[in-house]
């Protein structure tokens, strides 16, 4: 999962954003990197999935040091141990799509019963493909209101199939 763009709503309180946020409410929470906007519903929503379908939450951000802290100060359950993935490119290839892939080749038994959630989704192609290829949801919020109820939705029915 990543952050900015997917917890992050970017944006979702700056002007006319406001008359199409996905959630009721949004707060700014004062972070180490410079403030993030989240939804406490949002939030709750999430952890239900999480705790409801034993989900094992892995970070894929540039956050590095800082993703502990924001899911600590934003409430989203057990991540203070979560692993985190590098995101830096290889070979010419998207780095986010090389430590997937290199994720679930140590952990086959995942199946496809794997969900990825990253607002760059929606530019990658070939990472999108390659997911719906595997069988894994790939879910790509728009970067200035992250996820929405319809994608919860989705991960809860993912979870279920």
């Amino acid at each position: 999962m990543d952050i900015d763009g997917v917890l992050n709503a970017c944006g979702a309180l700056l002007g006319d954003v406001r008359k199409h946020q996905a959630w009721p409410g949004y707060e700014l929470v004062a972070g180490e990197r410079w403030g993030e906007t989240v939804s406490p519903q949002m939030v709750t929503e999430l952890n239900q999935i999480l705790n409801d379908h034993d989900f094992r939450l892995v970070w894929l951000t540039s956050w590095e040091s800082a993703v502990p802290a924001f899911g600590h100060k934003t409430g989203i359950d057990n991540v203070l141990h979560a692993p985190w993935l590098s995101t830096e490119d290889a070979h010419g290839e998207w780095g986010k799509l090389v430590s997937v892939r290199a994720f679930l080749s140590q952990h086959s038994k995942l199946g496809d019963k794997v969900a990825w959630l990253d607002d760059d989704l929606a530019s990658e192609h070939d990472a999108a493909l390659w997911a719906a290829r595997q069988g894994v949801l790939a879910i790509p919020p728009a970067a200035r209101h992250g996820i929405t109820p319809a994608h919860l939705h989705q991960l809860s029915e993912h979870c279920t199939r």
